[in-house]
């Protein structure tokens, strides 16, 4: 499979097996061009920033780990007709 990279210069066709290494601050991406499959992408906690009025996540596709979660008081805000326990 290719992709086909754009740059400022212009096009680069490149192979999977390819290697590209790209600091955070060459970086930019429209979120509303980016399809990215779940398979093919590892985030490092500590290299991830999300902001929550950019996220929509699908009930379906979140595991979490009691041990994963850390959430803060003043930072969580829920209707009471929002919560469902099964």
């Amino acid at each position: 499979m290719n992709w086909v990279l754009s740059v400022l210069t212009g096009e680069t066709q490149l192979n999977s097996a390819d290697r590209i290494e790209l600091d955070r601050d060459q970086i930019k991406l429209d979120h509303d061009r980016i399809e990215l499959n779940h398979d093919r992408i590892k985030l490092k906690r500590d290299r991830v920033k999300l902001n929550h009025d950019r996220i929509e996540l699908k009930r379906d596709r979140i595991k979490l780990k009691r041990d994963q979660i850390k959430l803060d008081r003043d930072r969580i805000k829920l209707n009471r007709d929002q919560i469902k326990f099964s």
